[in-house]
């Protein structure tokens, strides 16, 4: 103070402002807006991992979810639209090619990049597929990317563009020795994946022999 007036204010006693001094509303807007993208990318991935479940499985039903009915897919032996979830055009070539093919499939996913805009997302996944082929003792892998155009339609996020990249390829033979009594995959929903801890019939569950 100066000259003995309690309104004259020294300004270096006035605290600094810092990053910390913003209003309520502005802590509370930014916070919400990082947690909705967190939540997005959060559905996004997701749906890239159900996708990958499902194809597995030869799941159609949840396959179709991954979508939205309009979507177009470029997966190389097949490029086209899908019209309407009653008959994705790609989702039924893919798993009856896959079901004739393949005794059983891997999807693994890697890296995942999310580029958000809005209600649009560009994304682009790192895949590497194991396919165990029926005609013989060999299992084809494939190195590839899922790049992907999301979109979020009344409130639902779904693919609406997909492109297959191929980064490289493989066929190696294979000698599975067995006899260890593992319990064994299953190309629909009696796969021990979808149980939920109750017991499945007895006769739905393959096993390995010892």
């Amino acid at each position: 103070m100066t000259g003995g007036h309690a309104h004259d204010i020294d300004a270096t006693s006035m605290p600094m402002t810092t990053s910390a001094d913003t209003t309520p509303a502005d802590t509370t807007s930014a916070g919400d807006g990082r947690l909705r993208q967190l939540l997005d990318k959060d559905d996004i991935r997701e749906l890239i991992h159900r996708y990958c479940h499902a194809v597995d499985r030869l799941d159609r039903a949840l396959v179709e979810s991954v979508f939205h009915p309009d979507a177009v897919e470029d997966h190389g032996h097949f490029t086209g639209q899908c019209r309407g979830y009653a008959s994705l055009d790609y989702v039924r070539q893919a798993l009856d090619r896959s079901a004739a093919v393949y005794a059983m499939t891997q999807h693994v996913i890697g890296n995942i990049r999310i580029d958000l805009q809005g209600d649009t997302a560009f994304t682009e996944a790192y895949v590497t597929a194991y396919h165990r082929l029926k005609d013989r003792p060999a299992l084809w892998i494939l190195g590839a990317r899922y790049v992907d155009r999301f979109e979020r339609r009344d409130g639902r996020w779904g693919v609406a563009r997909r492109t297959l990249v191929k980064d490289w390829g493989d066929l190696c033979p294979i000698d599975d020795p067995g006899g260890r009594g593992f319990r064994l995959q299953r190309r629909d929903r009696w796969d021990p994946s979808y149980e939920r801890w109750e017991a499945f019939p007895a006769d739905t569950a393959l096993r390995e022999a010892v």
